[in-house]
């Protein structure tokens, strides 16, 4: 009798550990969906977003880039992805793209270097970068805007107020 009782015993608690074990597993799956779940939905974001997203790591090569940025530059996904920074922006930036990964956490770079297309011809852009760290790895997130019809328009109206200044003192109206 005292034998199938504690065989009794053994059984209940292999079957006790056994339920703990299929809990702890429903648990896991439930967690891994849901981690899945949410980065599908990043994914969906960082693809979808019309501002051009780049990832860069610490060397400063991209990693990851999104549909806009690699439309903005002319170059497929495939061909941006191991590209170093430099090679996608013009020499005289290159000393501002070294300080840009050297920023820290909460620090946030801008700049307005010129980029250079696949073609090989120059583009402005508008940066605003920072760092991040994920997987125990230091990364750079930068997010660039063409501004190239800005910047025609500030020049347009540059040459606008310069021919009207100009046309002032031929008319030797004073402002």
């Amino acid at each position: 009798i005292r034998y199938a009782i504690e065989r009794k015993q053994a059984e209940e608690g292999q079957r006790k550990a056994l339920v703990a074990k299929e809990a702890a597993l429903a648990r896991a799956l439930r967690a891994t969906q849901a981690l899945q779940e949410r980065d599908e939905r990043y994914r969906s974001i960082f693809e979808c977003v019309s501002e051009g997203l780049v990832i860069f790591d610490a060397a400063g090569r991209i990693v990851e880039a999104n549909p806009a940025f690699c439309r903005m530059h002319g170059y497929t996904r495939q061909e941006m992805i191991g590209l170093l920074g430099q090679e996608i922006i013009h020499p005289s930036f290159h000393a501002r793209f070294a300080e840009y990964l050297q920023i820290q956490a909460g620090e946030l770079f801008i700049e307005k270097p010129i980029d250079v297309r696949k073609d090989g011809s120059l583009f402005p852009v508008e940066v605003r970068g920072t760092h991040f760290s994920y997987d125990g790895k230091q990364y750079m997130l930068g997010a660039a805007q063409d501004i190239t019809a800005r910047v025609q328009a500030e020049n347009a109206l540059k040459d606008s107020k310069e021919r009207l200044a100009l046309a002032m003192n031929a008319a030797q109206i004073g402002i």
